[in-house]
């Protein structure tokens, strides 16, 4: 699992280096396997056992580096405003009820429930492979959503 140090430390206040992170961790369970320089950054690379699915995520990680601290885990850590805004300036707002877009579930047998998300998105050269990948993923939801019109109904 890699994560960027500075995501770890959106949830969790620890000041120790990311060589020390690795060492402390790797003693209880959870291996560091590199670390990769990344600008100003590292990039922590862990490896995650099968019995531990917990740790497949930025949070999962950050809770087992809190408890191995004895520090407090922030639940939300802070969004976007670091790794996107500089210091001190106002990070996006967060769309309201008010901005709700509609949906209709033709069949609540069949789908129980939606969970969406929106996005404000400006794509320059650096984010034109975040581009790609998400169009290829909305190819592959419609792909989904077609061959699900082909299945029988009761």
């Amino acid at each position: 699992m890699k994560v960027l140090l500075s995501w770890i430390r959106e949830f969790v206040d620890v000041p120790e280096s990311a060589e020390d992170i690795g060492k402390l961790m790797s003693v209880r369970g959870l291996a560091l396997e590199g670390l990769e320089p990344h600008g100003d950054d590292v990039v922590m690379d862990f490896e995650v056992t099968a019995n531990r699915p917990d740790c497949l995520s930025t949070i999962g990680i950050a809770r087992e580096i809190a408890t191995a601290y004895k520090l407090p885990l922030r639940s939300e850590g802070d969004g976007f405003s670091r790794r996107r805004h500089p210091a001190g300036a106002e990070a996006p707002a967060l769309r309201t009820s008010a901005d709700v877009i509609p949906v209709t579930i033709d069949d609540p047998d069949l789908c129980g429930r939606y969970v969406g998300a929106v996005a404000d998105v400006t794509v320059d050269a650096n984010g034109l492979r975040a581009a790609t990948v998400a169009a290829k993923v909305l190819a592959h939801l419609r792909d989904v959503e077609a061959c699900s019109e082909h299945l029988p109904r009761d």
